[in-house]
């Protein structure tokens, strides 16, 4: 079971997402350390999930009003941070648009922007209840696996996306600002969207 945990926690974080897409934003100024504060955060959230699970507050989040409350707070959250990404990518000077990317963010903030956004995704919460509910209540070796496969996948994401420093200076740094920007709106409007037609059936 620490296996299956294991792959699945890779398959898990690996996918490019809202996580994805912040952590590249805040890696054009703060580089590795800022990309990995931000996926460690996001693991964090999955620790959450995880420890509600273990605790029988599946119930709780199955509740269509916490998860749809929960998903409109992060769509709303994705908005904010796109808008913010924009705005740095549209007025900064070129020569400056590496600085001001994300700086200057503490480790601790960069994880719990981190956090929120893994935590406030409906999609993890499915995830949690269906999948990851259903695999932890069948071994606890299968959450230790997972938190590994995510930290490793994380760390493995944190690398690979931190480099953008080196590499988006000056001008290049500020369209990676608005392309960020953009994706992270778009990951917010898609999720309201899918809210609003959620609740619509209710």
């Amino acid at each position: 079971m620490f296996v299956e945990g294991l792959l699945l926690g890779l398959a898990y974080v690996l996918p490019p997402g809202p996580v994805t897409t912040e952590t590249a934003r805040r890696s054009v100024a703060g580089g590795v350390p800022a990309a990995l504060a931000v996926q460690m955060g996001a693991a964090g959230g999955d620790l959450c999930y995880a420890l509600l699970m273990l605790g029988g507050l599946s119930q709780l989040l199955s509740e269509p009003v916490v998860r749809s409350t929960g998903g409109l707070l992060g769509a709303a959250l994705l908005l904010v941070l796109g808008i913010s990404a924009l705005r740095t990518g549209a007025t900064e000077a070129p020569d400056v648009a590496a600085e001001a990317a994300g700086a200057p963010a503490s480790p601790w903030r960069l994880a719990g922007v981190g956090l929120l956004v893994s935590a406030m995704n409906p999609l993890a919460a499915g995830f949690w209840l269906t999948a990851g509910s259903t695999a932890m209540t069948a071994s606890a070796s299968w959450l230790a696996g997972f938190m590994v496969g995510s930290l490793l996948a994380s760390a493995l994401t944190a690398l690979v996306v931190g480099r953008l420093r080196g590499q988006g200076a000056g001008r290049r740094a500020r369209w990676v600002s608005l392309a960020c920007g953009c994706l992270l709106i778009a990951f917010g409007l898609r999720q309201g969207w899918s809210l609003f037609h959620l609740l619509w059936r209710i």
